[in-house]
């Protein structure tokens, strides 16, 4: 019966060494790690030692072991300073008994330093903080050609110095916890520093490694990259801390020990400089990642190295499951799911992966990799993968890739998302996209792939976030499809999905223009929300029930400056939105081979070019074509472009050829299934339209087929844009039996309801513009020499800045104009009220021998309303008023005056309209002038004169050119008006406490010595139309209450003298003041 062996001697195992091989890819030079460890501790030779005494204590100075010695506990600086150096080749300080352990400073420090060759074999080693393990000398691990240390078990938080050698760890299957530093020479990442320091993990244990660091040695303040950890067996844990790690391999075959590790990270920050690996060469690796974060980097400098997180290396399986925390990977470098011949498995649950590029090199996350058996796969159900855009997310390299989104969300964007990697050559692998539920949401900018996805259940969501996405690649499978976000998804390619499909944010456009055959093959619903769009150029073969907007063509705003194009619904359409076939061109259809229902107050809005119409290849319209049938009630609005005028001509009623065509129904309708929304449509002309139902129960009779637009389903039923018609009663309907008499001055087109507050905008101006002149008497009252009011003047023949005058003044009139046009002619009436303020005054004087000279300023402050009686619609136009004036004034010492006016100034308004209000800016300038002279004489001893006058005023205004609400280009230009004013004035002077009052009767004849004035709106001339000769009956009085105070005021009523012209009153008041 064999003798009974300690626990630590239980270790079996044939091999004979452990073996560091190097693996590299032809585009990835990275380094992989394989482990084979033979007999660690053998039985055979323990029993070959000699036996020592159980316990070697060192507290002060330096021990040196120079042959073979073996203790149960050693313990070095556990209450000063100690040392103990083992050196020798193979010389071996050996753990016996039971649990044999090593202390390193347990109330001191202690060092232990194997050189030359030495060993420590089958002991724990507890290193404390402060105190140091130096295995840099040491020779090979016995019965190994392993250079290096194998411990049962590793704790505490000192520094080791392992150089180029392996420390295993780990053989007793204890759980313990180490938060040191461990201090490696090489790079597992760089094949030319072989070999390396090692960390080696065996065993079923647990080592927890918060707030260790193993890595290389610190130079200038910063610790280096060097050497890297292996997981053999049992877990590594990072629970809390920040832990550092140049290069970690999880999951790797030691003979005698197994070939499965673990990582496990609930807290803390782990950092890996270079790399992760897990399951590597036939090994089994898992990392359960529950909390904290996991940073893989670029840490060694060499970008042709590091980083690289590989799952699943070299025929090794590898699984990383991540449910909460983070786990960041910073480029440059790789991610690789199952490389050669590898089988790597990430699973997503929670938590947030961020794959981040970086400077000098790419960084490729790369499912199914370099080999065709590598299978790769991604399971993610929740949390978040966040792919930078300076890095890319290949489906495949070589081998087989598999992403499995069925929850959570993948952030992508730009080139990011593709398929088989590049440098794979020609063999690419297979791949497969599935979304199950997920979320794919555009990140940093637009996305482009050419990726073909399964919809493989549930409802998947695209959300472009703002920025949008063109996905060129099929979408296939029986799940249902989202669109979210801001943003156009412009899917390119025919698409069979059989699941619904929902637009919640954004625009999902259907091809573009370029790729006119893209489709949703499909016969599943499409429904587009409130505030959502559908778009583009190709078809959809499911029934739409449209909410939002359905955008044809370059009717969608990213889409214009392309061509015009169709969008076909195969199904039904029910609307209860917009239908926006206006892309700024004329010439965009919808065709919906379904049926057509307004299910709520539903909108089309089309572009027309306004001109005669008739046959097709004359009309330019964006068209509504419906295979079916047609219900409810849908507005039609008409965006006008180009040259309006009758569509159709006077001559005739419309008829089922003329005018324009812009919706038409190949089943049943009604003719109110479509109903004219804008119904004032001028277009850049004045001229406006409706719209008429041609068809079977139609009231203007059926459509014509020749008419029908190819492109649709037939006309049984056509809406067709036509001129509108009206008569001084109101618009009319001309049946088709009852044409009009071409000759007939009471039938002509209507027009917009603006268009009337154009024409009769100058009339109004002029007519403000005479109440503002008036006269001489209106201006300053009674101003004749000799009057109390007047002080001496001044020398004769000087000039003299006094006695100097001010006055004001507040007038205002109110006048019907009735206009000299016909009602074919497009004579409007209309009514005009001026009122204003005006002051000035005598600035300068000059007397001699001849009589009096008087210069002034003056300004005046008016508005102006008029409102034109039109049956096309109810307008009205009002500006403000702002002249200036300079004055010049002769008194005759013989009696007789002449004054003269010189004017300018500006006015500023609008014109609106009843149903749109203001339409328009009306603004411009005025300039004029004024002559007048009278020549007054004594009838009787009384005191009563009689003053013949003549007055001349010559008027100009210059319009600015506007384009009104509905797109008429109105230019009313510059206009003249002229007019000559013949009368007098019966003047009685009455004394009152020795100052006068003189009240009088005043008589005018008007004469205007100027025609109609024309105008441009749109592109068709009008004319204004003309005053007629007048007479004025009106009176006055002017009061002088000091030498130097007067007060005056003045009425007038004016009258037509033939059948057309202003009739109306003015009324004035003022005073003026003798400084």
């Amino acid at each position: 019966m064999s003798k009974k062996k300690p626990a630590h001697a239980c270790v079996k195992a044939c091999a004979k060494d452990i073996r560091v091989k190097l693996s590299h890819s032809p585009h990835r030079p990275r380094r992989h790690v394989s482990i084979a460890v033979a007999t660690l501790f053998g039985v055979e030779m323990l029993a070959a030692l000699p036996v020592s005494a159980q316990q070697l204590i060192v507290n002060n100075g330096t021990q040196t072991l120079s042959s073979n010695a073996s203790y149960n506990q050693v313990t070095v600086g556990s209450s000063g300073s100690g040392i103990l150096i083992v050196t020798g080749s193979n010389v071996l300080l050996t753990g016996v008994g039971t649990n044999p352990t090593i202390e390193l400073g347990n109330g001191g420090t202690g060092t232990l330093t194997i050189t030359n060759g030495g060993g420590v074999f089958s002991f724990g080693l507890d290193v404390r903080a402060g105190s140091t393990f130096d295995l840099s000398g040491a020779g090979t691990i016995p019965t190994t050609t392993v250079p290096g240390v194998g411990l049962l078990n590793l704790s505490g938080a000192g520094t080791i110095n392992s150089g180029n050698k392996a420390l295993v760890v780990g053989v007793d299957n204890s759980n313990q916890i180490f938060s040191g530093t461990i201090v490696n020479a090489g790079n597992s990442w760089d094949p030319n520093t072989s070999p390396h320091g090692t960390l080696v993990k065996v065993g079923d244990g647990t080592l927890t490694i918060d707030g260790a660091t193993i890595a290389g040695a610190v130079t200038n303040g910063t610790v280096g990259t060097g050497g890297e950890v292996v997981v053999a067996g049992g877990t590594l844990a990072q629970t809390s801390g920040n832990t550092r790690i140049s290069a970690l391999t999880v999951g790797v075959p030691v003979p005698g020990f197994g070939n499965t590790g673990n990582l496990a990270v609930s807290g803390g920050t782990l950092t890996l400089d270079t790399s992760l690996t897990v399951g590597s060469f036939s090994g089994i690796g898992t990392v359960t990642q529950t909390n904290g974060t996991v940073v893989v980097e670029a840490g060694c400098g060499d970008v042709t190295h590091c980083a690289a997180l590989t799952i699943g290396n070299q025929s090794g399986t590898g699984t990383y499951t991540l449910s909460g925390g983070a786990l960041t990977f910073n480029g440059p470098g790789f991610v690789i799911l199952g490389r050669m011949s590898g089988t790597g498995t990430l699973n997503i649950s929670g938590g947030q992966m961020s794959v981040n590029g970086g400077s000098g090199g790419s960084t490729n996350f790369i499912i199914g990799d370099n080999s065709a058996t590598g299978t790769g796969t991604v399971n993610q159900t929740g949390g978040t993968l966040t792919i930078a855009n300076n890095a890319r997310l290949y489906l495949s390299g070589t081998g087989n890739g598999i992403y499995n989104l069925s929850g959570g969300v993948l952030q992508i964007g730009g080139n990011s998302l593709t398929h088989n990697y590049p440098a794979e050559g020609s063999a690419g692998g297979t791949y497969a996209f599935n979304l199950g539920g997920g979320t794919i949401q555009v990140l940093g900018t637009p996305l482009t792939t050419d990726v073909n996805a399964t919809l493989s259940g549930g409802t998947s969501t695209i959300d472009t976030n703002g920025l949008g996405a063109t996905w060129t690649g099929v979408l296939a499978g029986g799940g249902a499809l989202n669109k979210t976000g801001a943003g156009v998804l412009t899917l390119t390619a025919a698409s069979p999905y059989t699941g619904a499909t929902t637009i919640s944010g954004g625009t999902l456009a259907v091809g573009n223009a370029p790729n006119s055959s893209a489709a949703l093959s499909g016969t599943s619903q499409l429904t587009v929300q409130q505030g959502a769009t559908l778009g583009g150029y190709g078809t959809v073969a499911g029934n739409v029930m449209n909410a939002g907007t359905i955008a044809v063509a370059n009717a969608l705003p990213n889409f214009q400056g392309n061509g015009g194009g169709s969008l076909t619904l195969l199904g039904n359409l029910s609307n209860s939105g917009v239908v926006n076939l206006d892309g700024g061109t004329p010439g965009n259809a919808l065709l919906v081979r379904g049926n057509y229902a307004d299910a709520a107050n539903a909108t089309v809005i089309v572009r027309t070019v306004l001109n005669e119409g008739g046959p097709l290849s004359n009309q330019q319209t964006d068209r509504l074509l419906i295979s079916g049938n047609a219900t409810g009630t849908t507005t039609v609005i008409v965006n006008p472009q180009g040259q309006g005028g009758p569509a159709i001509g006077l001559t005739g009623a419309p008829t089922s050829t003329s005018g324009i065509s812009v919706v038409q129904v190949g089943g049943s309708s009604t003719s109110g299934a479509f109903v004219l929304g804008n119904a004032d449509v001028a277009g850049n002309d004045p001229f406006v339209y409706h719209l008429t139902a041609y068809g079977p129960s139609a009231e203007h009779g059926p459509s014509a087929a020749s008419q029908a637009d190819p492109r649709g389903g037939g006309n049984t039923w056509d809406f067709r844009l036509q001129s509108t018609y009206t008569t001084p009663d109101g618009p009319i309907d001309l049946p088709p039996d009852q044409p009009a008499d071409p000759t007939d001055p009471d039938i002509r087109p209507a027009v917009a309801p603006q268009v009337s507050a154009y024409l009769t905008a100058p009339l109004a101006l002029f007519q403000a513009g005479m109440v503002d002149i008036s006269t001489l008497h209106q201006r300053l009252g009674e101003i004749r020499y000799g009057n109390p009011s007047v002080p001496s003047a001044p020398a004769s023949g000087a000039f003299s800045l006094s006695p100097a005058e001010a006055f004001v003044r507040a007038y205002g009139g109110q006048y019907r104009y009735t206009t000299n046009r016909s009602f074919d002619e497009f004579g409007f009436n209309t009514s005009i009220d001026t009122a204003a303020v005006q002051f000035g005054g005598t600035v300068l004087r000059r007397q001699d021998d001849y009589g009096v000279w008087r210069y002034g300023l003056a300004a005046a402050f008016g508005h102006v309303w008029w409102t034109p009686s039109a049956v096309d619609g109810n307008s009205k136009g009002d500006a403000n008023r702002y002249t200036f004036y300079g004055t010049a004034t002769f008194q005759s010492n013989a009696g007789w005056y002449a004054d003269g006016i010189i004017f300018g100034g500006l006015f500023d308004g609008h014109v609106s309209t009843d149903a749109q209000g203001k339409v328009s800016d009306l603004g411009g300038t005025t300039v004029g002038l004024s002559f007048e002279a009278g020549y007054p004489f004594q009838l009787t001893s009384g005191g009563l004169f009689f003053e013949p006058q003549a007055q001349l005023v010559w008027q100009h205004l210059s319009f600015n050119r506007e384009t009104d609400t509905d797109g008429i280009d109105t230019d009313l230009g510059g206009q003249d008006d002229v007019l000559l004013r013949i009368g007098f004035r019966l003047a009685q002077p009455l004394e009152f406490d020795k100052y006068p009052i003189t009240p009088y009767f005043k008589f005018n004849f008007l004469q205007p010595l100027k025609g109609d004035g024309s105008v441009t709106i749109g592109s068709v001339p009008f004319g204004t139309g003309k005053q007629g000769s007048a007479m004025e009956v009106g009176g006055g009085v002017t009061g002088q209450f000091t030498s130097r105070f007067s007060v005056f005021a003045d009425a007038v009523y004016q009258h037509t003298l033939v059948s057309y012209g202003s009739n109306g009153w003015a009324a004035n008041a003022g005073l003026r003041y003798v400084f």
